[in-house]
């Protein structure tokens, strides 16, 4: 039974060394087979299915030979170098096949693209320029209406145009955009060159850019505006206010700008003789004119107009723009045009800030309303330069001690070259004549300085055509001139104030009363004299004075009168001016000198009575305390002899105890001896 179970045992172990023996044969046999499929695979089957699937692919390029693989997405490659390099790092066939599919219809698709871009090319070169005109652009530029405006324009003629001149067209395009950015930013001498001033710019260009690159690096990037013009106001008469559109209008008040009007008693203004004749001169064609270096007395338009503030410089130059009716009236404040320090900074000049003004002005009425060029390329406009005394080289000194005097106007009048010179009319307006240099006012430059301060003449002149010269006091009609004091009130008038301030007449025509200062005055001051306030001791004086008139009464100067009236102007008190007149004037010493012997003489009158006063009331008082000093010597007297008789009598009384006393006390002694 052993053995038969050692056999069955050994049976099974064969039978297990027996399979797997088999089961390695079968392993080797599908090991031997799938190397077999792999070398096949991989040495045969698959090169051959990538060299079909290239061949494919090459064909296909070669059928459309404007398709190059550079033009193909490069993601079907997968950020390989090449298509090819790509197709051998495939080894699965359907890898291959996928790719070699997608290659194809790629192909094709971009051949349908070239073709359509082909047929398309056209337009799309039409589009690429209006995309090139545009990026010339800041989108800010984009939104603005005259870029937008360009724009449109542009497309416009593109659309129209052939390829060989759209270069052309979109080029011109870009340097519209150019020059539109030149003018929002004011860089005047890259823009287009026109007249004197732009030519002027053009010469002094390196001036400009080195200012302008001075100004960008201040503040870190390119500024809005290249802002270093003086300011200025246009002011159009009525035919050309009502030229412009409503939309020009509007643009106008937006900027300071406006219709020129005058006030009704304006138009019926009376000057000196003089400044009419200019006026009469001038009015018909309002420009500068002609001046004949061979007959003097022919002298251009040109003028400077001084004298005190407030007496007509202003009018009289809106007064002629407004009659004549032809150009624009711009006037400029004189103390904008000083260099300020980011002007100084940058290297800003007076006459670069006065020039590069000049050529803001033309560009401004010819650009924003339209005004047409003349054959200088100018356009024509009244130029008004007010508070000329006020321009000044530097700001960092008072105006006195930094005034200009006006001469850069030098640089751009008075020169042999008269077609590098402005032809409009120009006015500068002084309160002071001896802030400017005579070389400016004289022929070929301000060739007319007109003087606008009134004088006791124009006053009374004045005071005629209003009806109250009658009312004049003789002191002052004998009195035909006036010293320099005197005269410096009387300048200061112009009509307006005679009429407003000193008669208190309305617009219309209608007298406002409280505003009536010669009425009030005269009725509370006829005669034009006054009574001088006294103190009360000097009244007392005068009362006991009888050679001293009471109501005694001043007559009062034309210069007191002036300075009174214009005391009250000035320190806003005309409407509250009851009539009654203070002499605003310190005496002066002749009259001091006067007062103060008048003065002594009542002093010493006073005195003498006051001294004889004193004494007799003293001399009295001293009779008065003798007679009381008698009287109480006699009572004391009397008094003391009363007092002796009663002193006498106690010490007898006294006299006669003491006795008395001494004997009784002799008695008591012998009693008591031993």
């Amino acid at each position: 039974m052993y053995y038969n179970e050692f056999d069955e045992l050994e049976q099974k172990k064969l039978t297990e060394t027996r399979n797997k023996k088999k089961q390695k044969q079968i392993t080797m046999l599908i090991a031997l087979i799938l190397i077999g499929g792999i070398a096949y695979y991989f040495l045969a089957y698959l090169p051959q299915e990538r060299n079909r699937v290239k061949g494919e692919i090459e064909e296909a390029f070669k059928e459309n030979f404007k398709v190059y693989p550079e033009k193909l997405d490069k993601s079907l490659w997968e950020n390989k170098e090449n298509w090819e390099e790509y197709l051998n790092n495939l080894y699965l066939p359907s890898q291959v096949k996928t790719f070699g599919e997608k290659m194809l219809k790629a192909i094709d698709k971009k051949a349908e693209e070239l073709e359509e871009e082909e047929r398309d090319k056209p337009r799309k070169l039409k589009e690429e320029a209006v995309k090139f005109v545009k990026a010339a652009c800041t989108e800010t530029e984009l939104e603005l209406p005259e870029i937008k405006k360009i724009i449109e324009q542009c497309t416009e003629k593109i659309e129209k145009t052939s390829l060989r001149e759209l270069n052309e067209v979109k080029n011109k395009a870009v340097g519209l955009i150019e020059q539109e950015r030149f003018k929002r930013q004011g860089l005047h001498w890259r823009r287009q060159i026109h007249n004197w001033a732009d030519r002027w710019l053009i010469r002094n260009r390196q001036s400009f850019e080195n200012a302008w690159t001075k100004i960008s690096k201040m503040l870190g990037e390119e500024p809005p505006s290249f802002d270093i013009n003086g300011i200025y106001r246009i002011q159009f008469p009525p035919s050309l206010w009502n030229d412009l559109s409503e939309e020009e209008k509007q643009f106008a008040k937006a900027n300071g700008h406006g219709e020129l009007t005058l006030e009704e008693q304006v138009k019926d203004y009376k000057f000196s003789p003089l400044i009419e004749e200019w006026e009469n001169k001038v009015k018909p064609d309002p420009a500068r004119g002609t001046f004949n270096p061979r007959d003097p007395g022919n002298l251009d338009n040109n003028a400077l107009f001084y004298g005190v503030p407030r007496t007509g410089k202003s009018v009289m130059a809106e007064k002629l723009a407004y009659e004549a009716d032809r150009y624009p009236l711009v006037v400029i404040q004189g103390s904008s045009l000083t260099p300020r320090k980011p002007d100084n900074e940058a290297g800003v000049s007076l006459l670069i800030k006065f020039i590069y003004t000049i050529s803001t002005i033309t560009h401004d009425l010819a650009d924003n309303f339209n005004f047409k060029r003349e054959e200088d390329e100018e356009v024509r406009y009244i130029l008004f330069l007010d508070e000329a005394d006020q321009v000044c080289t530097t700001h960092l000194l008072p105006p006195k001690d930094a005034s200009s005097q006006l001469t850069f106007l030098k640089e751009c009048m008075g020169s042999d070259n008269k077609s590098e010179e402005s032809k409009n009319l120009w006015i500068a307006a002084t309160n002071h004549l001896d802030n400017v240099n005579q070389a400016v006012y004289q022929s070929g430059r301000l060739s007319n300085p007109l003087d606008f301060s009134w004088t006791l003449e124009t006053f009374t002149y004045y005071a005629e055509q209003a009806g109250i010269s009658h009312q004049f006091p003789e002191h002052w009609t004998k009195n035909k001139t006036l010293n320099a004091e005197d005269n410096k009130w009387v300048n200061r008038f112009n009509k307006i104030i005679f009429d407003r301030d000193f008669l208190g007449k309305e617009k219309d025509g209608a007298t406002n009363p409280r505003k009536e200062f010669w009425n009030k005055f005269i009725n509370n001051n006829p005669g034009a004299e006054y009574e001088p306030e006294r103190d009360e001791e000097n009244t007392e004086e005068q009362e006991d004075d009888d050679n001293e008139p009471k109501d005694k009464k001043v007559k009062i100067k034309w210069g007191e009168f002036f300075e009174f009236f214009w005391h009250l102007y000035d320190s806003k008190q005309l409407e509250a001016f009851e009539g009654e007149f203070i002499n605003p004037r310190n005496p002066k010493l002749e009259e001091v000198l006067a007062i103060v012997d008048s003065t002594l003489k009542l002093t010493t009158n006073k005195l003498s009575k006051d001294i004889s006063k004193a004494i007799d009331a003293r001399l009295n008082e001293m009779n008065d305390t003798i007679t009381e000093i008698r009287d109480s010597i006699d009572v004391g007297q009397n008094a003391m002899s009363t007092s002796i008789d009663n002193f006498s009598n106690e010490i007898s009384i006294l006299l006669t105890s003491i006795g008395e006393h001494l004997n009784s006390d002799r008695g008591r002694r012998r009693y008591w001896s031993p």
